[in-house]
């Protein structure tokens, strides 16, 4: 708030400055009132069985990524309750279970595309999107580039 007080600069360098940092002082101002939910979430207490049922749910997923586990299905499966699964995993892991699901089902395509002459709507079919486009936009999405491209890139 200072700097945009303070500002000295003329013209359109100043416009440009203030916006920059008006957006600055938005961005830390919703930083701070997103950190008490941020908090809340990883409350959860943890005991070291449930740390190994979150790791039996992980090795689980990567077993079987191309099954579409529902939450209340592994919820009920490892004996834990669904706020403990999915608050736990991303506390455990750094990332939420879909997230983690998606990651595999995503490199699983990458392999395909890379070590197999399947078509793209094909690996699509066979990572479980039912519609190359959806594909095509997770997988530019997840990687940085199209599933096409990533038969050439090293």
């Amino acid at each position: 708030a200072r700097e945009i007080l303070g500002c000295r600069r003329t013209g359109p360098m100043r416009k440009l400055f203030l916006e920059a940092k008006a957006l600055e002082f938005i961005h830390t101002v919703l930083e701070h009132l997103v950190s008490p939910a941020e908090a809340r979430a990883s409350s959860v207490r943890l005991t070291e069985r449930d740390k190994r049922q979150l790791q039996q749910v992980r090795e689980r997923l990567e077993a079987s990524f191309m099954e579409g586990a529902r939450i209340e299905d592994l919820a009920r499966e490892f004996g834990l309750n669904r706020n403990k699964l999915c608050t736990g995993f991303r506390n455990l892991f750094g990332v939420s279970i879909f997230d983690f699901a998606s990651g595999l089902r995503m490199n699983e395509a990458r392999r395909l595309l890379r070590e197999s002459s399947l078509s793209v709507s094909e690996v699509a079919l066979s990572v479980g999107y039912s519609s190359t486009g959806a594909f095509s936009s997770a997988f530019h999405r997840f990687f940085g580039h199209s599933p096409s491209e990533a038969r050439i890139l090293p």
